[in-house]
């Protein structure tokens, strides 16, 4: 399991032979004022252990993190970091078709999320949209049927679903 909270977390900075201790909400605002670069992946990986989910939340909305980075953040117990990682160009990238499936079950917001932007995500099968379509909230259903990504046969099964909106978006997706 993983632990986000670390004591040790430290971050000053220096200028001459003064430094200053940062608070959690200057390590947020500086890690929200990096530029998109390959040269901040170690400093990310490290802060993704912050005891600060403000601090988490801005590295999983970084574009430039890390698999690592990124298997961390989607197991974070706070719904915003997850949903972060999931909107993100790393998560798109690096998030493995298990990891898809343990947020789609384990989280109501990213299952619509991941519902309505599966094309995003680089899946070897279609067993989460196959997931995906016998979720038990319509509104999961209705995000799928709404993605022109997904499988024709799927669109075809969602048109049998007992919720009226999930059969009119799966028409409309195969019209």
């Amino acid at each position: 399991n993983v632990i986000f909270r670390s004591a040790q977390v430290k971050i000053t900075v220096s200028v001459d032979s003064l430094s200053i201790e940062l608070c959690a909400e200057s390590v947020e605002n500086l890690v929200g004022s990096l530029s998109e670069s390959e040269e901040y992946k170690d400093f990310y990986r490290v802060l993704a252990a912050h005891p600060s989910s403000g601090v988490r939340s801005a590295i999983a909305s970084k574009d430039k993190i890390d698999a690592e980075t990124v298997r961390l953040l989607s197991q974070d117990p706070v719904p915003n970091v997850r949903l972060g990682v999931l909107v993100g160009e790393a998560g798109r990238a690096h998030l493995t078709e298990a990891q898809l499936t343990s947020l789609a079950e384990g989280d109501l917001v990213c299952a619509e999320t991941i519902a309505g932007n599966l094309g995003a995500f680089q899946l070897e099968s279609d067993n989460l949209a196959q997931l995906l379509a016998k979720h038990t909230d319509p509104k999961v259903r209705q995000c799928l049927a709404s993605n022109y990504n997904v499988p024709k046969r799927l669109l075809k099964q969602l048109l049998r679903d007992p919720d009226p909106q999930v059969r009119r978006s799966a028409q409309s997706s195969l019209d």
